[in-house]
């Protein structure tokens, strides 16, 4: 089994467990987007971890560095050995969320799997039904929604999110502002995929030479962009041109996107990306699996149909696109075609919102007395009785105005989560006790670790120094293992065997 650096990371929220391959023959599409879900889940404080067969070192590397953990699967991708395998690592790893994108992993894959509760499955679904068995949540990336993807097929209980609001575009290749569209293009971008298997870039280059269009001297000069998964031997690195430059699996994409002012690609995650950046494209259909994007992209009319591989491309079609006024209005349609913002809309919906804290104020005294109240918070307090709304009140009017309190109401995309408070200790200045509520609705959710250390991250900013205590029923193993996992430990000095005592030390943060 190979084995991967990581960056360092001491994010604590809940985790997410990506199963998904690529290779010279699938491709590297299914990762990538995966990729771009992965940061935006990290990016709020949660954990990754990628599950895979096949995976190209340099792709594997690019995870790695995001911070993501790594697992290999030995069994063959999609078979029951696969399914196996793979439900005994998420045992071991108790991932909040799994995430699964591959044409191979598909619904009978995933009745082979052996999954616990609160392990909510989501599938990357291309072509419909087929691709999968009872999620809770199916997500179909495209700028048009099928009719398989607006009825009731996925089940009561399936969740469907579909269309271009939830096309995922990695974070380095985010654009607020797409960059102005010139009448003749200058500087295009050639990329068909992550792994290119019918060099199918060689084949549009070749076209663009015999037909005149890429010449020394002529003012158009290209760039081929080859996938981690191109192999170093292929049949692209013998083309030599002047006005033609390289580049394989280049460590980012974002600087050839903001060189190009035009682009050639397959109907894949590249389109989308460069769909993004307001690029006039052309699309070449290389496999029949990129039909359904290809045909959704051609009704909006913001791309150049370049027809598919086993055609030659028209004169006429690499007129239209390296040439003329349409070109400016294709970039004034693409930039409102993807905003790049399916990530973060895919994260609220799996229940991982992203988070902030506030001071607490007045206005939030019912909000946290309904909190207070809940059954399984009263379960998990040393006083179980139900509190008087006058008491409350009292109570809250208490604490905002008292000096030794840091009292937080965690905010979040969803809604209020929950509060925090911190009280310094009266017998010393430099602990504080901790306090943790979260609503309802958010309880089981994995958001209590990341709420502490946000919270704790806070104290220590404005009063460094301090320990921060927390006391916890012994019984109560949920809060045990929140604090655990923001850092806490626990405390065995402690006489009391009523109340457990955790600490978070100075010298831990």
């Amino acid at each position: 089994m190979r084995k991967f650096a990581r960056r360092n990371s001491k994010l604590n929220g809940p985790l997410l467990a990506i199963r998904a391959d690529a290779s010279h023959r699938i491709g590297t599409g299914h990762v990538m987007r995966c990729l771009a879900l992965a940061q935006a889940w990290r990016d709020r404080g949660g954990r990754c971890a990628f599950l895979f067969h096949s995976l190209p070192e340099a792709l594997a590397a690019k995870i790695a560095s995001e911070g993501c953990d790594l697992h290999e699967i030995q069994s063959v991708g999609g078979s029951q050995g696969d399914a196996k395998e793979t439900s005994a690592l998420l045992k071991d790893l108790q991932p909040r969320c799994l995430l699964l994108d591959g044409y191979h992993l598909d619904a009978t894959y995933q009745q082979n799997l052996q999954l616990s509760e609160p392990c909510r499955v989501a599938c990357i679904s291309d072509y419909g039904p087929g691709d999968y068995y009872e999620p809770d949540v199916v997500i179909h990336p495209n700028v048009h929604t099928s009719p398989e993807y607006n009825s009731n097929e996925a089940g009561e209980r399936t969740m469907i999110l579909a269309g271009s609001a939830y096309i995922l575009i990695r974070r380095e290749l985010r654009r607020d502002n797409p960059g102005e569209t010139h009448r003749n293009a200058s500087r295009l971008l050639i990329s068909m995929g992550g792994s290119d298997p019918g060099e199918d870039a060689l084949a549009v280059a070749h076209s663009l030479i015999s037909g005149g269009f890429i010449e020394e001297g002529n003012g158009l000069v290209a760039r081929v962009i080859l996938g981690p998964a191109y192999p170093e031997d292929g049949a692209m690195f013998k083309l030599c041109h002047p006005a033609i430059e390289i580049f394989h699996a280049p460590s980012a994409m974002d600087e050839h996107y903001d060189w190009a002012d035009t682009a050639i690609c397959s109907p894949s995650t590249t389109a989308f990306e460069v769909l993004h950046w307001g690029i006039p494209t052309g699309l070449v259909l290389t496999a029949e699996n990129q039909r359904g994007v290809f045909n959704a992209l051609r009704r909006t009319n913001a791309i150049t149909d370049l027809g598919d591989q086993s055609s030659t491309v028209p004169t006429s079609s690499f007129e239209k696109l390296l040439r003329g006024e349409d070109r400016i209005l294709q970039g004034q349609q693409l930039r409102r075609l993807i905003d790049g913002r399916g990530a973060e809309r895919i994260c609220d919906k799996l229940g991982f919102p992203s988070l902030h804290l506030r001071p607490a104020r007045e206005e939030d005294a019912r909000d946290l007395w309904l909190w207070a109240n809940d059954p399984r918070t009263r379960a998990a307090s040393f006083n179980p009785a139900e509190i008087p709304w006058d008491h409350h009140l009292l109570w809250l009017e208490e604490n905002l105005s008292s000096t030794a309190v840091l009292f937080l109401i965690m905010e979040s995309s969803l809604g209020k989560i929950g509060s925090v408070r911190f009280k310094n200790d009266l017998g010393s200045s430099l602990e504080s006790v901790i306090s943790i509520v979260l609503a309802p609705e958010f309880q089981g959710m994995g958001l209590g670790p990341i709420s502490i250390s946000r919270a704790v991250e806070l104290l220590l900013s404005q009063h460094p120094g301090q320990t921060i205590v927390a006391w916890i029923k012994p019984e109560n193993t949920a809060s045990i293992r929140s604090f655990t996992r923001a850092g806490f430990e626990k405390c065995n000095s402690n006489p009391d065997s009523s109340r457990l005592r955790m600490e978070l030390s100075p010298n831990i943060t």
